[in-house]
């Protein structure tokens, strides 16, 4: 079932990574991560095209995803750089939470958590 679809496959996807290159700057590509993108990029096309040889649920999904992610990547790299979204991803706490076996057995938590 795949293997009629391959050509329908790349076809969209080529379709759509050319339109996603269009506004690509060449000063993004001459990055390190702009070198790997577009690897990413030439591996995505190389998965999507083994689909006309040996196709499956996997490749077929796979290959187009990631040309079509590196190329995205390509295309807003500096609004991802640049944006001031924070995660707050500080694992680290200066305040000792209680143990999560305190709330459930209070009177062997002491025990559990080593105070």
């Amino acid at each position: 079932m795949f293997k009629e679809l391959a050509p329908y496959v790349i076809a969209a996807t080529v379709i759509i990574c050319a339109l996603i290159a269009i506004r690509i700057k060449k000063e993004d590509v001459l990055t390190t991560d702009g070198i790997f993108a577009v690897a990413g990029f030439a591996l995505g096309l190389f998965i999507t095209s083994l689909n006309l040889i040996y196709s499956n649920n996997y490749l077929i999904t796979l290959g187009p995803l990631l040309a079509i992610a590196s190329l995205l990547y390509l295309r807003f790299r500096t609004k991802i750089l640049t944006s001031t979204t924070d995660f707050n991803l500080n694992l680290v706490t200066h305040k000792r939470l209680p143990c999560p076996a305190f709330y459930a057995f209070t009177n062997i938590s002491l025990s559990i958590c080593g105070a």
